[in-house]
């Protein structure tokens, strides 16, 4: 997927005019947070999974007028984890590269990545993943969960993995969620990994 796909993706996927996306990219290309290529038609860059969360990001999240996006960003994707556990048992989260990540950011590449080689397919053997990433609009904390069907058992099998400030004592802000069709979408056009 080029630079100019993802443009087109997140706004479909976001409801927000290209021109907005666009100028959101702007400073994070020239931070040197995505990644680049040549100029004119046709020269747009290859976007990776980091690259297409830090997109997605920049124009998810609230920021507020004047401030750094690229710094916001930067912020919002280096938030550590503070909880991880699955049910019934940890052997759950054996096969899956983004359980591993210790920052925000990270964990949402790799869940790309997860999807892109085939590794949750496998993960899943099988079976229909329903993802869900819930991430507050300042960027100070994200909840992902993975889950799969009861398998005819009648117990629950999901995975939360939990970045960012365990408790924000401010108001309620709002929360921007992404499902199963927004990972396999975007792991689709972005193609496998190289």
């Amino acid at each position: 997927m080029l630079s100019g796909a993802l443009v087109d993706y997140l706004s479909r996927s976001l409801d927000t005019p290209a021109n907005s996306i666009q100028s959101r990219l702007k400073p994070l290309r020239a931070a040197q947070m995505l990644s680049k290529h040549g100029r004119g038609p046709n020269a747009g860059a290859r976007m990776t999974s980091r690259d297409a969360v830090i997109a997605t990001w920049a124009n998810a999240l609230e920021i507020r007028r004047g401030a750094n996006v690229g710094a916001t960003v930067r912020e919002a994707f280096n938030q550590p984890e503070f909880h991880k556990y699955s049910i019934p048992d940890d052997d759950l989260m054996i096969g899956l590269k983004c359980v591993t990540a210790s920052f925000a950011g990270t964990c949402l590449e790799w869940l790309l990545d997860d999807v892109r080689s085939g590794r949750m397919a496998k993960w899943a053997k099988g079976e229909k993943v329903s993802v869900s990433a819930i991430l507050e609009s300042r960027g100070r904390a994200l909840t992902v969960f993975l889950s799969l069907p009861d398998g005819g058992h009648f117990r629950v099998r999901s995975i939360s993995l939990c970045y960012g400030v365990p408790k924000i004592k401010e108001p309620a802000v709002r929360k921007i969620e992404f499902h199963t069709e927004f990972f396999t979408e975007l792991a689709k056009a972005l193609g496998p990994p190289t």
